[in-house]
């Protein structure tokens, strides 16, 4: 048996797992099989794969939580669901039902997280942070991490695409009918049913980002595709300079990326994208500080829109804890001195500034801690379109504040999946159908 699982090469796995899935005359034993490889009876009838349900044999219970729960995430920034109560709470059921779906998968999948006391001090860290924050978003993410074991990127990638693909429709047809915000934004953006139209930007890049890698995830390369136009109409109708920024530099890197593979492999250049959302944390805590006696960051403060003054704003307001704190980072009435604007609503655009006040210390460590380990795995596997996404979103987290949600952010959960299943499921899979056409032929001889 050794003898026969060296020699054999990943050439031959294809039809290894074949026939020993469906034996002689189509006739073989049930192998169990990860999501993409169903479970087949001796008479050759299929059975649905771990956590599915009957004809949607193909969807887990994983990507049904991963559907609402992003859908969820874009549908609270709708106009409608702030002036709502009970839309807000109908959400709010939604997201309390399925992070506890995502719980009960975690609990079936923990026998196959191999560092269980690293992550039982992740989980112990991530329940002070959320305890002292007020909110789950730390405790969603590790469910994510944990349930993704066994999952397929493409599935993950799908849901996310279709949940953000109707949070844009519902907000169109919301605004078409005067369920929209009435007021006027900036460069005349249009919000299309959003509070704010950069709101809606960021839903259309997460979306345009998340078809960009499922493309790449499938065909293991980029395509274009009519509906990237459609999307960049959007996004430059809400007025989003900096959205509109991200979506040609996501595009035009992703192309340069796929043809120019073997300078990307370069291992100073996978450190230093590594380290970038680390560089970019640093800059915005370090900057506020230097806010109001260098003319050079000043300047830079007037091309960000003022968001190094925001954060100076907050930094000074409020305190930085270990495990984060309960607090309504937005001030009425306030004046700023270096623009001469006053009675103004302050804000942290910043995912930096904001997760360090709200989530702490601690939180932000462990954030940054995934976030590096994100970009590598990706790096390393191969999955640029991953990684690209990761390191523009770090950028771009600079002027939005929202990047620590998972679904926003999706490259986290995606990089830990592309690592786990290129190393250990594939490899499982070929093993377990080299040892399966073994036992078939072991079987034959002693037959004959």
């Amino acid at each position: 048996m050794p003898g026969l699982i060296s020699l054999a090469t990943e050439a031959n796995y294809a039809e290894l797992r074949q026939s020993s899935l469906r034996g002689k005359d189509g006739v073989g034993p049930i192998v169990n099989t990860s999501r993409g490889y169903p479970l087949i009876k001796s008479s050759g009838e299929k059975i649905a794969t771990p956590y599915s349900f009957g004809a949607l044999s193909n969807v887990t219970l994983f990507e049904i939580a991963v559907f609402f729960l992003a859908f969820s995430t874009g549908f609270n920034g709708l106009y409608i669901a702030s002036e709502s109560q009970i839309l807000s709470l109908a959400m709010g059921v939604v997201d309390i039902a399925f992070d506890l779906l995502l719980f009960v998968i975690a609990i079936t999948k923990m026998n196959k997280v191999r560092s269980v006391l690293l992550l039982s001090v992740v989980v112990v860290c991530s329940v002070f942070v959320s305890y002292h924050s007020g909110t789950f978003l730390f405790i969603k993410l590790l469910l994510l991490v944990v349930c993704a074991t066994g999952e397929k990127a493409e599935g993950f990638l799908t849901a996310l695409k279709l949940s953000f693909s109707l949070v844009l429709i519902a907000g169109i047809l919301l605004d078409s009918i005067g369920l929209g915000s009435e007021a006027q934004f900036r460069r005349n953006g249009i919000a299309f049913g959003f509070s704010h139209p950069n709101q809606a930007a960021l839903i259309a890049v997460a979306l345009f980002a998340v078809m960009l890698v499922e493309g790449e995830v499938k065909e293991k390369r980029f395509r274009f595709k009519a509906g990237y136009i459609l999307l960049f109409l959007y996004i430059a109708l809400t007025g989003s300079r900096s959205s509109l920024l991200v979506f040609i530099i996501i595009y035009i890197a992703s192309c340069c990326v796929m043809r120019h593979k073997t300078i990307v492999a370069n291992k100073m250049l996978l450190l230093l994208s590594s380290l970038l959302p680390v560089v970019v944390f640093l800059f915005a805590v370090i900057t506020p500080t230097m806010l109001y006696q260098s003319p050079v960051i000043q300047a830079m403060d007037s091309v960000f829109s003022w968001r190094i003054w925001l954060n100076w704003f907050a930094l000074d307001t409020f305190d930085v804890t270990l495990f984060g704190q309960q607090a309504n980072l937005s001030v009425a009435g306030v004046y700023n001195d270096l623009r001469n604007a006053g009675n103004i609503t302050t804000t942290v655009d910043c995912t930096y500034v904001g997760g360090l006040l709200r989530y702490g210390l601690v939180g932000m460590v462990m954030w940054l801690g995934l976030y590096v380990s994100a970009i590598r795995f990706s790096w390393q596997k191969e999955s640029f379109g991953i990684a690209i996404v990761l390191i523009i979103f770090s950028l771009y987290a600079f002027t939005e504040s929202q990047f620590m949600d998972p679904f926003i952010n999706f490259g986290i959960v995606a990089a830990f999946m592309v690592s786990r299943s290129t190393n250990q499921d594939d490899g499982r899979r070929y093993r377990h159908a080299v040892f399966s056409k073994a036992l078939l032929d072991g079987s034959e001889r002693t037959k004959d």
